[in-house]
C-alpha cells in the first residue's frame, strides 16, 4: 500500500505491545458489534496475533492480521488523522519473514517493488537491525527465489503494468549479486 504498486488484499495490524497483552476477546467483541460479517480464526491462544475476516458479507469482506512484532526500528508516517502507518524500514523485514515463511506471488510481488528502492544488502541489513537475534544466512537468501508454491498463486491486481515471470528474473538477478 504505502508503495502503490499494488492493491491489497488484506490488513496486516502490528503491535510492538508486550506478547500477551493484546486483549482479544475485546477486539473481538468491538468488530463483531461494528460488522455484520465478523468471522475468526480457530486458534484460540493468540501466541504471535490472531487472523478475522470482517465487512458486509463473505464476499464483501477484507482479512485483517492482528500480530506481535518486536519493536519498531523507526517511527511510524503519520497519513491524515489516526494511526501511524510502519515505515517502509520496518515494513521491509516483515516482508522478508513473510517470503522466508509462505512465499505467496503477493509477497515476492512486494520485495521486487523494494528492490526498485533498496539494494538486497539494504534489505538484509534492515532485517538484521529489526531480528539482532538472527543471522541472515545463504539458506535463507536461498527462500527469495523460492517460487514454486507462489507459481500457483493467482496474480495480484498491478497497478505499475509488471509480470510475474520478469519479477522473478528481477528478483534473481538481485539474489546473484549478492552471492
Amino acid at each position: 500500500m504505502l508503495l502503490g504498486h499494488r492493491i491489497s488484499v488484506d490488513i496486516d495490524l502490528f503491535t510492538d505491545q508486550e506478547y500477551g497483552t493484546l486483549d482479544f476477546d475485546a477486539l473481538e467483541k468491538a468488530l463483531s458489534d461494528k460488522f455484520t460479517f465478523f468471522q475468526n480464526s480457530l486458534v484460540k491462544i493468540a501466541a504471535f496475533g490472531k487472523s478475522y475476516c470482517v465487512g458486509n458479507s463473505s464476499n464483501e469482506s477484507i482479512k485483517i492480521d492482528i500480530y506481535y512484532t518486536d519493536p519498531f526500528v523507526s517511527e511510524g508516517i503519520y497519513i491524515g488523522k489516526g494511526l501511524p502507518i510502519a515505515s517502509l524500514e520496518d515494513i521491509i523485514p516483515l516482508k522478508v519473514e513473510a517470503v522466508m515463511n509462505r512465499g505467496s506471488k503477493k509477497d515476492f510481488w512486494d520485495l521486487h517493488e523494494i528492490l526498485e528502492h533498496y539494494s538486497l544488502s539494504t534489505i538484509i541489513s534492515l532485517y538484521e537491525k529489526k531480528y539482532p537475534y538472527i543471522s541472515f544466512n545463504s539458506e535463507m537468501l536461498a527462500q527469495f527465489i523460492h517460487f514454486e508454491e507462489a507459481d500457483n498463486d493467482n496474480d495480484p491486481i498491478c497497478l505499475k503494468g509488471k509480470h510475474w515471470e520478469l519479477i522473478k528474473l528481477d528478483i534473481e538477478e538481485a539474489v546473484i549479486k549478492e552471492n
